[in-house]
């Protein structure tokens, strides 16, 4: 028979599948949440490194910067890095904060903060905003800007004075948004916003203080942050300083982010190989409940390459499907994960379809259900059609006794049509209810025990047959006695004499006349007479 082909298969499996994908409901569901887990987890990631890219500038404070530890940049340093743009100047320190109030409210007196000199330039990218509005004007030398932390560890409002070192302040506002916060990186306690003079007269820039300067440039448009940034570091080669540009305004950021998506795409990779076990079994399950039909197939012509070509579409139709269902999901839930953050994460990206990461989960999704569905595909392919019949026709036993399902005829045609020659063996001749054991096969039939013993040599029936010798009856009962009315047995009819039950010896010949063994003239063995009727060897 010519082979099906692609189209043919392409009918016949669109034809077989359940609109609802009965069989295949496992398949579906675990490719669809492992897909969705993987796409769902490279989106998110690939959203916050992108949006922590884009805003580099806003993020960094300026297209390149500059930090040194420990002390300020000369004059020379800071006139040749004016030369390069517009330049922005910060020192950041850890200090304590003091209520000048005493204990006159409750909680901690002083707490650790992490206090920040500005100057006027301050932010070249972005805007620093407050509770009334983004600030507009430079800060007065006892003005203070406090974070929303701080105002409420130690109970403060506007208006209220807070001490640093030898100097007091006056808190102008509550900042609401820092532009640079993400850049800053690690923090140990809450922000607070001086300017560079109010900075100095607290009187804690002295040798030996742990603090750090950095000097942010705004370059001219369509300038290299990446050259200048080069260029700085060759022109002050033992200065010490470190330099960023705009690309890599939040290191630290992007390789946590960075890492955790990876760790976290691990996982879902682990999930999703765990889940193709259960996409084995399911195959597995779907292509048992398809014997009849792959028997069918395989009788009517079809080839091995047939039966996998029709149910691998069936599978890659079911597959294709699951995938882009997860892949829409995954696309769809960083929005709602970046809404249920809220303030955790430090940006907040909006809605983007990333591409990569979508392909990848596909890929991994493909590849997964390739590697699990195929060992179920290639036994099914493989078995042959007589194998594929016997397991539909045949059942384990009951208790009431054995056979397939379903008719003789319809088990004896199956069987002729899986080219086997087995048949059902007919009533036991002694009329015998036999228990559940197997068939016994003798000169190419199947027959049960009592068959066998019928034509089996005279000296073996008995042990073939398994017959049990009925108990010997007497006379008087055997003739109906004790005034019960007659039986057939006792009472042949008029002219006719009732026939005796013989005495069971071991011999082979008087063993024939056990009427749960006794001979029909159709199986007698050749050359040996039946025992007629009343026929006593005696």
């Amino acid at each position: 028979m010519k082979p099906l082909g692609w189209a043919r298969s392409w009918a016949i499996a669109r034809r077989d599948l359940h609109h609802g994908f009965r069989g295949l409901r496992l398949l579906f569901i675990c490719l669809l949440l492992g897909v969705a887990t993987l796409a769902a987890i490279g989106s998110l990631t690939a959203a916050i490194t992108s949006e922590l890219a884009a805003r580099g500038q806003t993020l960094l404070g300026g297209d390149v910067e500059v930090a040194m530890t420990q002390r300020e940049a000369t004059p020379a340093e800071v006139a040749a890095l004016r030369g390069y743009g517009q330049l922005s100047e910060t020192i950041r320190m850890r200090a304590m904060a003091q209520r000048t109030d005493g204990d006159g409210k409750p909680g901690p007196s002083a707490i650790l903060t992490e206090l920040k000199g500005i100057d006027q330039a301050y932010p070249l990218y972005g805007a620093l905003m407050l509770g009334k509005g983004a600030l507009t004007h430079p800060l007065a030398d006892d003005e203070i800007l406090i974070g929303r932390a701080l105002a409420d560890r130690l109970d403060l409002s506007m208006g209220e004075t807070l001490r640093y070192g030898s100097a007091v302040y006056r808190i102008s506002d509550i900042i609401a948004d820092e532009p640079d916060r993400v850049g800053e990186g690690f923090t140990l306690g809450p922000v607070a916003l001086v300017s560079l003079e109010g900075l100095r007269r607290t009187g804690l820039l002295m040798p030996g203080s742990l603090y750090e300067s950095k000097y942010r440039i705004r370059l001219t448009s369509g300038a290299d942050a990446a050259a200048v940034g080069k260029r700085i570091e060759g022109r002050f080669p033992s200065a010490g300083w470190e330099v960023k540009d705009r690309d890599r305004a939040a290191p630290g950021a992007n390789r946590f982010f960075e890492r955790m998506g990876q760790f976290l795409s691990l996982i879902g990779l682990a999930a999703l190989v765990i889940a193709g076990i259960g996409i084995s079994n399911g195959v597995s399950s779907y292509l048992t409940r398809k014997r009849d039909d792959l028997a069918t197939l395989k009788v009517l012509g079809a080839t091995s390459a047939d039966i996998a070509r029709i149910y691998m579409l069936q599978i890659g139709l079911v597959t294709v499907l699951a995938m882009a269902c997860g892949l829409a999901a995954g696309a769809l839930l960083p929005p709602v994960l970046i809404a249920l953050a809220g303030d955790v994460l430090p940006v907040r990206p909006g809605f983007a379809i990333h591409a990569l990461p979508l392909l990848t989960s596909a890929l991994y999704g493909m590849l997964i259900a390739f590697i699990f569905t195929l060992p179920p595909l290639a036994r099914a392919r493989t078995e042959p059609a007589a194998a594929l019949f016997r397991a539909v026709v045949e059942r384990p036993h009951g208790a009431g006794g054995g056979g397939a399902r379903g008719g003789a005829p319809a088990r004896d045609a199956v069987a002729c049509l899986a080219g086997g020659r087995r048949r059902r063996a007919g009533p036991c001749p002694a009329g015998r209810r036999h228990g559940p054991h197997p068939a016994v096969r003798r000169d190419g039939a199947w027959r049960n025990r009592c068959h066998v013993a019928a034509t089996a040599r005279p000296r073996a029936r008995h042990q073939v047959a398994g017959c049990t010798p009925a108990p010997r009856e007497s006379p008087a009962v055997a003739a109906g006695g004790r005034g019960s009315p007659p039986s057939p047995r006792a009472d042949p009819g008029p002219g006719r004499r009732p026939r005796p039950r013989p005495h069971f010896v071991r011999d082979a010949r008087r063993h024939r006349n056990q009427p749960q063994c006794r001979d029909r003239p159709d199986r007698a063995e050749k050359g040996a007479q039946p025992v007629r009727a009343g026929h006593s060897d005696r």
